[in-house]
């Protein structure tokens, strides 16, 4: 990738704000629907806090982290993260940290990272061909 610094751009969603959040929901909705099955066979102690760290698997450019974030805000996790939208990161790069209940946090992963990797990924393929 031929990027040098250490942001590729910048943008600004707060004026989206509630349509970030309600593309969200409908995400989720279609990824999970009325209930999470697998969490429900896996998961015994429902009421159990645990912590994630969400961590980048290849270099690239961050994108969607307000959509991944809205996410898991809607359901109660708590979300932590150094990194800004359009910043290049690198394999291993922490991209955020998340708490809170298993449940609500094994329902909302796949949607998230699901927002993470591809929207990641188009956003890093197409820097890559303009530059």
């Amino acid at each position: 990738m031929g990027v040098e610094k250490d942001q590729a751009y910048s943008r600004s969603l707060k004026r989206y704000g509630d349509r970030i959040i309600a593309q969200a929901k409908l995400a989720l909705d279609d990824d999970v629907g009325e209930e999470n099955i697998t969490t429900q066979a896996v998961i015994r102690d429902k009421s159990r806090t645990e912590d994630a760290v969400i961590i980048a698997k290849a270099k690239g450019i961050l994108c969607d982290l307000q959509e991944a974030e809205a996410i898991l805000k809607e359901g109660k996790q708590e979300f932590e993260s150094g990194k800004m939208e359009g910043d290049v990161i690198k394999k291993g790069d922490i991209i955020a940290k998340v708490r809170g209940d298993i449940g609500e946090l094994l329902k909302r992963e796949r949607t998230t990272l699901n927002y993470l990797q591809i929207l990641s990924g188009i956003t890093t393929a197409t820097h890559e061909l303009a530059s």
